[in-house]
């Protein structure tokens, strides 16, 4: 604007006075030329700053890249090392790695690069005896580690400062020392305080006997580490040591901890420790508050203690509960056996004593053969085959404030209908014969969990005794089938019985059951004996005894021809397990587990993702194939093997 009006105005000055207009012409050209004269300066500095801003910077970025305190690995597509700075470098054994594989140097590292561990899970990763925070670059093929040593140890010593409080119960010890004299009592005693004294001295645990059979203990985090690194063989000691004074007496322990109040850390480490005896004794369940549940022993096949005051017990509070509602329902697993659906005819008949209507949830078109013989049969009832629903239609009738009863499985994710469990979970009771796990309804009415029994129906045909008769009894058709699930649990009566269930056999035989009946539900299709023997045709029997048999990847089975299979390899000699692998008809992967006892299957399948007893047991994988499943079972097997000779040393 300025130069706009100064040629304006030499313009009106050369129309007036030429020699003015020359005068400012050559006023307003030093004007521009001073200007430029400057701008060229600042030009010239201004570049010069830039540029020597740019060197410094470069400077500092290769400056930073050598010697920042922050180490970097470049490595290739195949997972070789490109290059590493020389901060990185200080920390290796050999600094000459370039070229070499990742794994050279560190399979955790290897694993994050791969995408096999997710870094985001890990605080931190130990590596050449020290913690770094570190950083995947992907789309550079860049690795980058941060020292925080420190930190980290900060922080794992007061994880290792955490309080820990556990329970510690002797398993039958009242009905033992009932019949003891004064001086074997006194020995047991002494044994029980002398050995526990010595294993918690060993692990500086301080430890305090409350009553007779019950003792308390509390530690640090770490030390209770180390004693777990030792499998808790206090429990083999105890076991072993009163059975050599005929008192076999067996220990349970729930453990907790965390850097909650002392007065949570003791009501968790109870919950442990009902865990642990649910789960038959003789076993630890530790659990820290952000760790996972962990089993420790639980080797022996659980002890029977249940008695006749304890089922009189449970069938009276059942009584009471089913007259609360209005309509009961009752399911087992999905895919229900003969023990699912004989149980669930005897609750339905329970309920009927007490005048209440009780409906069984079965999906009819995903059962096997006896369990599909045994429906048909109960539809020439009239009185039965309206109360035998469909879980569609058990969603559709149920209400809140109704009341379910799991039968064989506790479980909620196992059962028929989880949608149906989520709908009554306020009014839950639980009626199994399998060892209790971490997938538990959070808070039942009612819980009967008896591991030392044979059979789901074993424990419901006991309650029948102390219900009343006036408004109905049990039928010939309810005997058989519960009499059948007992039998089916039991392969005939081989396996898993003790007196109790004969007890109960005898009691349904006398109430009408059918033994003619029994024998056709349980004819195996020949199509299906066909598969079973195909699958045994695959065993293969390692030195240690144990059998593992499988089907084609592109065959399915109904998971029942999986557990025959299991059974029937156990009758063959020189076999002290039994894992049969299948494809099952929904795409899963499934193991069925199978051992008379001195092996304990059920650790294993645990270890799997699954459970069951020591003796009959199961697990099942989604999105895997046989190979890759008897694989994990394999390398499972392998390392419960070292663990063993571990102990034995």
């Amino acid at each position: 604007m300025a130069f706009l009006i100064s040629i304006i105005g030499i313009i009106i000055a050369f129309l007036s006075d030429i020699y003015l207009g020359i005068t400012l012409t050559i006023i307003l050209a030093v004007i521009l030329g001073i200007i430029l004269y400057i701008f060229l300066i600042l030009s010239s500095d201004s570049h010069e700053y830039i540029s020597d801003l740019s060197d410094r910077i470069g400077d500092t970025e290769q400056e930073a890249l050598l010697k920042m305190p922050i180490g970097i690995l470049l490595y290739t597509d195949e997972h070789k090392i490109e290059w590493i700075n020389p901060y990185l470098a200080h920390y290796l054994k050999d600094p000459n790695i370039l070229g070499h594989p990742v794994t050279e140097i560190s399979n955790v590292i290897e694993d994050i690069i791969s995408g096999k561990k997710d870094v985001s899970s890990l605080p931190y990763i130990k590596w050449s005896d020290h913690y770094f925070e570190v950083v995947n670059q992907k789309s550079l093929n860049a690795f980058y580690m941060l020292e925080v040593t420190r930190y980290a140890k900060i922080e794992i010593n007061a994880s290792d400062r955490e309080l820990v409080f556990g329970h510690i119960a002797v398993n039958n010890y009242d009905e033992i020392s009932d019949s003891m004299d004064d001086l074997t009592l006194s020995n047991i005693n002494n044994l029980l305080t002398r050995e526990l004294n010595t294993w918690a001295n060993k692990y500086n645990i301080y430890v305090k006997k409350t009553s007779e059979d019950h003792y308390i203990f509390m530690c640090f985090a770490r030390d209770i580490v180390e004693a777990k690194k030792n499998n808790f063989k206090i429990l083999d000691l105890i076991r072993v040591q009163s059975s050599q004074l005929n008192a076999p007496l067996t220990l349970s322990m729930g453990i907790y901890y965390s850097n909650e109040p002392i007065n949570v850390l003791a009501k968790q480490a109870q919950s442990n420790l009902d865990l642990a005896q649910n789960r038959g004794g003789d076993q630890v369940v530790l659990k820290g508050d952000q760790d996972p549940i962990e089993y420790f022993g639980g080797k022996t096949d659980p002890l029977g203690k249940r008695t006749h005051v304890r089922a009189r017990s449970i069938s009276f509070a059942i009584q009471e509960q089913m007259t609360r509602h209005r309509n009961i329902f009752v399911m087992g697993h999905a895919r229900p056996d003969l023990d699912v659906l004989g149980a669930s005819l005897g609750i339905r008949k329970i309920a009927a004593m007490n005048g209440v209507r009780c409906y069984i949830v079965v999906d009819a078109d995903k059962v096997h053969t006896d369990v599909k013989r045994l429906l048909n049969v109960a539809d020439g009832y009239e009185e039965i085959k309206d109360d035998i629903i469909t879980p569609q239609k058990a969603l559709s009738i149920a209400e809140e404030d109704d009341l379910l009863f799991l039968v064989d499985h506790s479980k909620p994710s196992m059962s028929v209908s989880t949608k149906l469990y989520d709908k009554l979970s306020q009014n839950v009771i639980i009626i199994d014969h399998h060892r209790q796990g971490e997938d538990f309804p959070a808070d039942p009415i009612l819980v009967y969990i008896e591991p030392y029994a044979s059979s789901t129906c074993e424990l419901v045909a006991e309650l029948f005794e102390y219900q009343p008769t006036n408004l109905a009894t049990i039928s010939k058709l309810d005997a058989t089938a519960m009499l059948a699930g007992i039998s089916v649990d039991t392969q005939s009566f081989k396996f898993h019985t003790g007196t109790r269930t004969f007890d109960a056999a005898s009691y349904l035989r006398s109430n009408g059951a059918d033994e003619k009946l029994i024998h056709n539900l349980l004819k195996e299709d020949v199509n299906n004996y066909l598969a079973m023997t195909k699958l045994i045709g695959t065993m293969d029997l390692r030195p240690d005894g144990l059998a593992i048999a499988h089907g084609e990847e592109n065959e399915s089975y109904d998971p029942v021809i999986g557990a025959q299979a299991a059974d029937t390899m156990m009758t063959l000699d020189g076999i002290s397990a039994s894992f049969v692998i299948i494809k099952r008809e929904d795409g899963t992967i499934g193991i069925s587990a199978r051992s008379m006892g001195d092996f304990n299957v059920q650790l294993i399948m645990e270890k799997l993702g699954g459970g069951g007893h020591l003796g009959n047991a199961a697990t099942q994988f989604k999105n895997s194939t046989i190979a890759e499943v008897e694989k994990q079972l394999i390398d499972t097997l392998d390392e419960a093997e070292k663990s063993k000779r571990k102990d034995q040393k």
